[in-house]
């Protein structure tokens, strides 16, 4: 490789440093508290809650066909426009449905943000494996580890930042009675900041070949092939049963905040942020252990420590007394293990 390559490299890593700030920010001003926040807006009952996630979920299930895409488009960067503009343009679409019901259907509107959320996840799965696949090519091996590591704490605390303003925001809208308002306004910020992001993507190298043609034959003996490999099948039995759990109870921590708690957003806020710090804070420590001891050494004690977070539940109540408080507060820094996960699993998938 020459030297000109190398720094052409170099140059694109940073670009997606870049990127991961602006993508935590927009995530955070759409997603997480404030999209669970928006349903319960317009009237979600718990169980269409339990769908929203279902949704988001199945639409993973995408990322399988991102491989034939790649081949029919032909680039990353092709692809990743495509996708990424289909899935910012719904949620336009979302931001403006608490007004949209009034003139055109009377349901409920929580069924179509549910529709129109698979969608949007649907988009987001597939630029999600664009950009692993696509960093790990820029990354050397021996780097990968403090590089994600880095990139998980200017992430984190930028969407640490804009999630408590986004909070704050939402608390001032809804106490001045123009809440729908305030959601609508947040959810289009945020998708101004995402096609913010075009720019940044169309200047990283993209020195990937072109995949070749495959037929259907192919295509469905591809999907075949990953589970003749012993290896993948364990990782695949992890993957689910890690995602039973998170998606079992995970949608309902911040509805429990939220509903019985009656908690403002921006204490919500303040609380997820205490996760970001405790995460952001270990981020680059995991990153050096994970090049140091392995992956799976890290994945394993991320799996422990993140076990016992949906136990401690059970002994927050709604005091405002100081024990409270710091109780809800130590809950919320076991999520200090987000990090070791991350980059544990994304190493091992790369």
């Amino acid at each position: 490789m020459n030297d000109n390559n190398k720094e052409e490299q170099a140059r694109s890593r940073r670009l997606f440093l870049v990127d991961g700030v602006m993508a935590s920010s927009e995530a955070n001003t759409f997603m997480g508290n404030l999209l669970t926040a928006f349903a319960l807006a317009l009237g979600s009952s718990d169980r269409q809650i339990g769908f929203l996630t279902t949704a988001r979920n199945l639409a993973g299930s995408v990322q399988l066909i991102t491989n034939h895409l790649l081949q029919r488009l032909g680039s990353k960067k092709r692809l990743f426009y495509w996708t990424f503009s289909i899935s910012r343009t719904v949620r336009v679409i979302i931001s403006f449905l608490p007004i949209i019901p009034l003139v055109f259907i009377s349901q409920n509107p929580v069924w179509w943000l549910i529709g129109l959320m698979f969608i949007v996840s649907s988009g987001d799965a597939i630029t999600m494996v664009l950009k692993k696949t696509w960093m790990s090519e820029l990354t050397p091996p021996e780097i990968r580890g403090r590089y994600f590591g880095l990139r998980n704490l200017l992430s984190g605390f930028s969407g640490m930042a804009i999630g408590y303003i986004g909070g704050l925001y939402i608390d001032y809208s809804k106490s001045s009675g123009w809440e729908v308002f305030g959601f609508q306004s947040i959810f289009l910020f945020s998708t101004l900041i995402g096609y913010s992001t075009l720019f940044i993507i169309s200047r990283i190298l993209d020195a990937s070949k072109k995949p070749e043609r495959q037929g259907l034959k192919d295509l469905i003996k591809s999907f075949q092939q990953p589970f003749k490999d012993r290896p993948f099948l364990i990782w695949m039995i992890y993957d689910v049963c890690y995602s039973f759990a998170v998606g079992f109870a995970g949608p309902f921590f911040t509805v429990y905040l939220l509903k019985e708690l009656k908690l403002p957003l921006a204490t919500v806020a303040i609380y997820t942020a205490i996760g970001e710090i405790s995460s952001i804070a270990l981020s680059r420590y995991w990153g050096y252990l994970a090049d140091k001891y392995g992956n799976l050494t890290i994945l394993t004690i991320s799996c422990i420590g993140k076990s016992i977070f949906p136990a401690l539940w059970i002994f927050t109540t709604g005091s405002n007394t100081i024990l409270a408080i710091l109780w809800l507060g130590f809950v919320h820094s076991v999520r200090g293990f987000n990090s070791a996960e991350n980059i544990a699993t994304l190493n091992m998938t790369l």
